[in-house]
């Protein structure tokens, strides 16, 4: 399976019977353009992430072209890269820390009041938990899209609006500062490569609404 990233296209679901590669990439990304939408009409406070939700986002996403894998954990061993996937029998238990860490975040951001401090919180704990979806890699495939709309949605709750931008002319970047916020639990770099993402759209919306 390929190394997921920013936009991983190639795996498990690459193929369906009747559409061209192509032609399913371009569905798929429409289905993420959709569930990010719906994820940015309304906040959802800590209690709101759960298991249940964090698997629904990903069977949104995939559920019409892959509907015996989307929203599921994978039962095999998975591999991305140089990396394998936690085990299948862990998948449960990281997925309920997971969400335990990421309601936690939630809380700690709304919690404080000085925007500064408030924006490098949000944004570190960001980094941190999708480096740690990546590092779970809890689906068959889908994994890098899935973890970005989840973080899309995370910051959109911690009071940024268009929530996590990861852009394809930094692909290589993104993959070196995930793989040393997992190596090295220092989540600074991802943590710049979201923040820097968010400003750049900001500032494109800012100046098409004038």
């Amino acid at each position: 399976m390929q190394r997921e990233g920013i936009a991983p296209d190639e795996g498990a679901f690459s193929l369906v019977p009747g559409l061209t590669p192509e032609k399913l990439r371009s569905e798929i990304r429409g289905r993420e353009f959709l569930v990010a939408q719906s994820l940015l009409k309304g906040r959802r406070d800590q209690t709101e992430w759960t298991g249940a939700f964090l698997m629904s986002i990903h069977r949104e996403i995939f559920g019409k072209h892959f509907p015996g894998d989307a929203g599921l954990p994978r039962r095999s061993e998975a591999n991305f890269g140089s990396r394998a996937g936690q085990p299948p029998g862990q998948l449960d238990d990281l997925i309920r820390q997971l969400v335990l860490n990421i309601s936690s975040h939630l809380e700690t951001s709304l919690a404080i009041s000085d925007t500064e401090e408030k924006m490098r919180s949000s944004f570190l704990s960001a980094a941190r938990d999708h480096a740690e979806m990546v590092r779970i890699h809890p689906f068959v495939d889908g994994n890098g899209r899935w973890a970005r709309i989840v973080t899309t949605a995370f910051l959109f709750d911690c009071g940024y609006p268009i929530g996590a931008i990861i852009r394809n002319a930094v692909r290589a970047n993104y993959i070196r500062a995930v793989d040393r916020c997992i190596d090295e639990g220092a989540p600074g770099d991802l943590a710049k490569i979201l923040l820097a993402g968010y400003v750049d759209a900001m500032q494109k919306a800012n100046r098409y609404f004038k």
